[in-house]
This record gives C-alpha cells, sequence and structure tokens, in this order.
C-alpha cells in the first residue's frame, strides 16, 4: 500500500523538476497554495480530477506517481527524460551520452556504446 507522504514528495519532486512553486502549481489548477503544501507533506490527498490536473500540468504520466518502488520510480522517470531529448539538437545529444557515460562509469557499469556522425568528429 501506498503511504500519503510517498505520493506528496513525488508531486513536489515533478513540481520542482518542472520548475514550478507551490503557488504557481496551485493557480494552475485552481486550488489553493495550502492545499498543495499538504499534499506535499502527505497530510492530504487529492480528490482524483485535482490529481489528474496535476498529472497534467506537471506533463507526468500518472503512473508516475503511484510506483511505490524506488527503482521503478527512477525507470519512470528516465523514461520521461528520454521523451524530453527527442526535442534536443544533435550535440545535446552528444554531451548528453557523455555526461550518461561518466556516470555509468562512476557506478563500475560498462560505458554506453555510442554511434556518432561524421558530423560530430568536425
Amino acid at each position: 500500500m501506498m503511504k500519503f507522504y510517498n505520493l506528496g514528495k513525488r508531486i513536489k519532486f515533478y513540481r520542482e523538476r518542472a520548475g514550478l512553486t507551490q503557488a504557481q502549481l496551485a493557480e494552475l489548477i485552481g486550488k489553493s497554495n495550502h492545499h498543495i503544501t499538504q499534499i506535499e507533506r502527505g497530510l492530504s490527498l487529492p480528490s482524483l480530477p485535482m490529481f489528474y490536473d496535476i498529472s497534467k500540468v506537471l506533463g507526468v504520466s500518472t503512473d508516475c506517481f503511484f510506483a511505490d518502488d524506488d527503482k521503478l520510480s527512477a525507470q519512470y522517470a528516465l523514461v520521461e527524460e528520454a521523451r524530453r531529448l527527442d526535442e534536443c539538437s544533435h550535440d545535446d545529444l552528444v554531451r548528453a551520452l557523455d555526461i550518461l557515460n561518466a556516470i555509468s562509469t562512476s557506478f563500475q557499469f560498462h560505458p554506453v556504446q555510442e554511434n556518432r556522425s561524421d558530423s560530430t568528429q568536425q
């Protein structure tokens, strides 16, 4: 069973990732700042329509909020970030790959294999 505070923590995480304050989120969904604070602290739960509005405003699948396993939650977050990569330029993608390789090396994983086009070797 999912704990209230886990849902609140996830809402806060995605709100901050979206660059919104509690007040901004509250305004966008037509609720009070106090209500958002109570939800993020795990003291209350949003109604189903409010939860849908929060998910829509934050641009996150509702599934991301209910994955109670930390690894699964991290995987959902990575999938969401991967969708954002579609908007990146080739050079930005190459830089992101370099960062992922550095991270995977620090965790002693095998680096991600890259397939750079001739345009990046200039």
